[in-house]
């Protein structure tokens, strides 16, 4: 009778408890740092992000701080609808050319929004603000006509000032085409005055004695 043998397997080496244990040990102290720095790696990462916000804060709140708002920023002093300041120093008397403008321009919309009115008592001036008042005298008859600054002009470098046809008739030079020319500022509280001297036939008194001139 034949006998069979059973397969003989590689025996495998028998490990004790306590080499289990150490195993699990030192599988457990290789994870051991990476947990315990989980953690700490969080809430690091949690102050620096609380860091970064709290500087962001600072940074904001410094620069409302530090930047005017639109309402306390003072208007630019070139803008030309901005009516002519009281207290600013008066500019001195300009002698020179003035011209008139008429027809051609009437009904056009002027520097400081309004229609040119050819029949109405305004001028042109090339800085003066807009609303102000000039007194404008004709240097060559002496006549007189207090007018409002509502456009900018005359484009031309030798003449300082264009007027209304109304305003060249009343000052006598609407058939010449231009003439010499006085032209002083005027403050509201002198209009009122000086509009009475000239219904009486008195020549307003200078208000600055520096002159400018412009040569024809």
């Amino acid at each position: 009778m034949t006998i069979f043998k059973m397969p003989q397997w590689p025996r495998q080496p028998h490990r004790t408890f306590a080499q289990l244990l150490r195993t699990g040990a030192c599988a457990g102290m290789l994870w051991l740092p990476i947990v315990l720095a989980s953690p700490a790696a969080v809430a690091a990462q949690t102050v620096a992000a609380a860091a970064v916000d709290d500087d962001a804060a600072a940074a904001a709140t410094q620069h409302e701080m530090t930047t005017p708002s639109p309402s306390s920023e003072c208007a630019a002093p070139a803008d030309d609808k901005t009516t002519a300041d009281e207290d600013a120093p008066k500019k001195p008397v300009q002698r020179g050319t003035a011209s008139w403008y008429g027809a051609k321009l009437h009904g056009r919309k002027s520097a400081s929004g309004e229609r040119f009115n050819m029949h109405a008592m305004t001028a042109a001036h090339p800085s003066l603000p807009l609303h102000s008042w000039v007194l404008v005298r004709n240097v060559g008859n002496g006549k007189m006509a207090i007018l409002k600054v509502n456009d900018r002009g005359p484009f031309h470098s030798k003449r300082i000032l264009d007027v209304s046809y109304s305003a060249a008739k009343q000052l006598g030079f609407a058939s010449k085409g231009t003439a010499r020319v006085e032209v002083r500022p005027l403050s509201r509280s002198e209009m009122s005055q000086v509009k009475a001297q000239i219904a009486q036939g008195i020549t307003p008194a200078a208000g600055n004695d520096d002159c400018s001139s412009s040569d024809q």
